[in-house]
């Protein structure tokens, strides 16, 4: 199950590991334009709404530990179209970077690095580096961006398990990488992250985590919490 816009380098589900992201980050969004294209891929007003709604949302998401500066500039690039889709999104960012740079932009002082453009390269709406700085976004989408940034944090995606076997939910089952509907890194839009990228990103610890085996006998009480609630865990609450 792959829904539509949804499409990343985070291809395969990886062991979590706490990366404890907080803080003021720095995002540089390229509106990119090839030789061959009469116009920036979006009016400037969009551009400044969906890098503004984006990054509010990872912000809010985040209980406030995550927040960022957004810096717009235009680049043209030195090629047509048919060159970048020969050559993939690698070449998009090699030239934009060299535009950019000629024209006196640090462009690695940026912890994010989002190239916007318009045309037929890839099958994907945006695309991540899981722990990088890069993200390219082909369509004018909040919740693109929002994703693909998520992927630089560290994230991957949100996926669930379907079991073979209804009356054994920790038994074999067949795995979808975005199957998560409540997640933005799954297939849920403009919803919240869950609660274990929280933790692997170190919002949540301690004892408000809790282990809970299958193979073991016991009860475990957990607090249902929303986003909102994240700015106020206490105590031995587990969320």
């Amino acid at each position: 199950m792959r829904p539509r816009g949804f499409d990343c380098l985070a291809e395969r589900l990886e062991p979590r590991r706490l990366l404890a992201v907080a803080g003021l980050r720095d995002l540089l969004y390229v509106r990119v334009r090839f030789s061959d294209q009469a116009a920036a891929p979006e009016p400037a007003a969009e551009s400044a709404r969906i890098t503004e709604r984006a990054t509010a949302y990872i912000n809010e998401w985040s209980g406030g530990r995550v927040s960022f500066t957004v810096t717009i500039r235009d680049a043209v690039l030195p090629q047509p179209t048919s060159h970048y889709r020969a050559r993939g999104t690698s070449a998009i960012a090699a030239d934009a970077t060299a535009v950019l740079r000629r024209a006196g932009v640090d462009t690695g002082s940026f912890e994010h690095r989002s190239f916007r453009y318009n045309g037929p390269i890839g099958s994907f709406a945006g695309l991540g580096q899981v722990g990088g700085p890069l993200t390219w976004i082909k369509y004018t989408n909040i919740g693109v961006l929002a994703h693909e940034l998520g992927h630089n944090l560290g994230l991957s995606h949100s996926s669930f398990v379907n079991p073979a076997d209804d009356s054994n939910p920790f038994g074999p089952g067949a795995t979808s990488e975005y199957g998560d509907p409540f997640s933005n890194m799954g297939s849920g839009g403009l919803r919240d992250w869950n609660a274990t990228q929280k933790w692997a990103l170190g919002f949540i610890g301690g004892s408000q985590v809790r282990t809970v085996s299958a193979t073991t006998a016991g009860t475990t009480t957990v607090t249902v919490a929303t986003h909102d609630d994240i700015k106020r865990f206490r105590g031995d609450d587990v969320y």
